[in-house]
């Protein structure tokens, strides 16, 4: 224990810094960031939708605005440089269409069947999405589900 006092705990710090990869922690808070930003949009719309319409078509037209915007946020802010185009917003689509639609039944659920207030159940679809779409991606980068472990530092 008494290695990690004095240089040897520098060192030991000095070495986990090194090893985090900052260009993608720096991506990722552009994402939280982004993602933040589409969530005060949903909201937005849905406000403005609730003043015209029942809130189940208003969600739709919510999915609509939000899925442009989102791309323009992730284009410009989250992957910034990534291409802008009809092919690249067609393969975004094909990439979050089914968070979509499990985002519209989680809110009709949350919304018809616990009778919660339209704008709660946007808030609470969108953290159960996100949340999903975390895990997924997790599964994903760490190998389909096993558990990838870290090498100790030398």
């Amino acid at each position: 224990m008494s290695e990690l006092t004095g240089r040897g705990a520098s060192r030991l710090v000095a070495r986990a810094v090194s090893a985090v990869p900052w260009p993608l922690v720096k991506e990722l808070a552009r994402y939280g960031f982004s993602c933040g930003l589409v969530l005060a949009l949903k909201l937005g719309v849905m406000a403005l939708c609730l003043q015209v319409m029942s809130p189940l078509p208003g969600y739709v037209v919510v999915h609509v605005v939000t899925f442009l915007g989102s791309y323009l946020v992730h284009t410009t802010i989250s992957f910034a440089g990534a291409e802008r185009s009809w092919r690249s917003m067609g393969r975004y689509l094909q990439s979050v269409l089914a968070f979509k639609l499990l985002d519209y039944l989680v809110f009709s659920v949350v919304l018809v069947a616990f009778d919660v207030q339209a704008m709660l159940s946007v808030v609470i679809a969108s953290m159960a999405i996100l949340l999903l779409r975390f895990l997924v991606v997790r599964r994903v980068l760490r190998g389909g589900g096993r558990t990838v472990r870290a090498e100790p530092l030398p």
